[in-house]
């Protein structure tokens, strides 16, 4: 679940802005760096006004975790 925009998305490609997102990042991730991905959702939520959840785990590489198995479980459920 670790990613980043690589680029702003184009104004006519923003047509679906009310389906609620979830992001989750390591914060050790070596592979995609931990501020590209507090970023992107700064850019996703704030710039963009789509709503969305940001879950950062400590100790955490480019991997998945248990933790982060239940918020998305949560953020699902909870839809």
């Amino acid at each position: 679940l670790s990613g980043y925009l690589p680029k702003p998305i184009e104004s006519s490609n923003r047509l679906n802005t009310m389906t609620p997102f979830i992001q989750c990042h390591g914060k050790q991730d070596p592979v995609v760096p931990f501020e590209l991905a507090t970023e992107t959702f700064k850019t996703l939520e704030g710039e963009y006004g789509i709503p969305g959840v940001f879950h950062p785990y400590d100790n955490m590489e480019h991997e998945l975790c248990p933790a982060e198995f239940a918020d998305v479980l949560n953020f699902l459920l909870n839809r």
